[in-house]
C-alpha cells in the first residue's frame, strides 16, 4: 500500500497551489494576455468568458 490515507491526502494537498498561488498564476496568464492582445482586456471579459479549466 502507498501510505494511510492521511499521508495521501497530505501529499495531495502539498502538490495543489494555494489559493494565494492560484491568484498569482491567474494574475500572471492575465498580465500576458493583455499584453500579447494590446492590452484590451478587462476583467470582466476575463470574467465573462469560457472557463478553460472546467471538465468536459
Amino acid at each position: 500500500m502507498a501510505g494511510t490515507v492521511r499521508q495521501l491526502v497530505e501529499q495531495l494537498a502539498a502538490e495543489q497551489p494555494t489559493l494565494e498561488q492560484a491568484a498569482e498564476r491567474m494574475a500572471a496568464a492575465h498580465k500576458a494576455l493583455r499584453a500579447r492582445m494590446g492590452g484590451t482586456l478587462g476583467e470582466e471579459q476575463f470574467a465573462n468568458g469560457p472557463d478553460v479549466l472546467a471538465q468536459p
